[in-house]
């Protein structure tokens, strides 16, 4: 059974002006499961339960899945600028790879809880066995001699 796609066909489609044509279904569908496959990896958790069953995806996670998709559906020929009967454009990205933006990453690490913020993280040195000679930082931030 594969995993199934952070967001469905039906929603990629209402992002998408225009709809998806018939004859592009196969090839959307496929970028859906390759940025959802992305985005998986980038947030460390599938949205499967521990039965096998999807959880609800949340919102932002279905956008951020659809923008990677049209990327790859819009530009399929990496075109960096065309020329229609007078009128010119030019893509600022002209990549049909799939990839995550900074902007998308960091969105999706504040969905799940990482990396959007400082920790404390107390160590203890493996050099001094306590008892042993060396300084240490007490209560009140004043310097002590173990």
């Amino acid at each position: 059974m594969s995993t199934p796609t952070l967001a469905t066909l039906a929603q990629l489609e209402a992002r998408t002006p225009g709809g998806i044509a018939p004859s592009d279904q196969a090839r959307a569908l496929a970028a859906l499961e390759d940025a959802s496959a992305w985005i998986r990896s980038e947030a460390g958790t599938d949205w499967i339960d521990d039965a096998g069953a999807p959880e609800t995806v949340p919102p932002v996670i279905v956008s951020i899945c659809c923008s990677v998709a049209r990327r790859v559906l819009d530009n399929p020929d990496a075109l960096t600028s065309e020329t229609v009967a007078g009128w010119s454009g030019t893509r600022a990205d002209s990549s049909s790879d799939t990839y995550l933006t900074s902007q998308e990453r960091s969105m999706i690490h504040k969905v799940v809880g990482s990396g959007g913020g400082m920790v404390n993280i107390p160590l203890e040195s493996p050099y001094l066995a306590p008892g042993s000679w060396g300084y240490y930082l007490d209560d009140e931030n004043r310097l002590r001699l173990l």
